[in-house]
């Protein structure tokens, strides 16, 4: 498996990066289906269907991914447990942000912070470097 960056010098010494491992795989499973929450919504399946469904598409995608993809890189960022997922493209980028996550009235989302962006959308989302 190809390794991260070499960037692990910039990171705060309470982070720890890595390359995804196949044990993270039900975690983004679980953030994946909870991506497609409106749009299931639309179906009249049962919540196993939905469920079987979600699952295969999950699968399905990550091993088109992997054949096609195959020197594609998936850090994860761990901190006290928690875990952020990211490409090493983006990365540098994040290098000095606060990243956090926001359940709002409006919907729930990370918000990032980063003290070198030169301007940002409103939403907390988006950002220039």
């Amino acid at each position: 498996m190809p390794q991260p960056p070499d960037i692990r010098a910039d990171l705060p010494p309470h982070l720890h990066l890595r390359a995804a491992l196949d044990s993270d795989l039900p975690l983004l499973e679980r953030i994946y289906a909870g991506t497609r929450t409106e749009e299931m919504a639309q179906t009249d399946w049962d919540a196993a269907q939905i469920a079987a469904f979600l699952r295969f598409q999950f699968h399905a995608q990550h091993q088109h991914y992997a054949t096609h993809y195959a020197d594609a890189q998936f850090l994860v960022i761990e901190r006290d447990g928690a875990r952020l997922f990211i490409d090493p493209v983006s990365l540098p980028f994040l290098l000095g942000s606060e990243v956090d996550w926001v359940d709002e009235l409006i919907g729930a989302s990370f918000k990032v912070k980063n003290p070198n962006a030169t301007s940002a959308c409103g939403c907390g989302v988006s950002f220039s470097v």
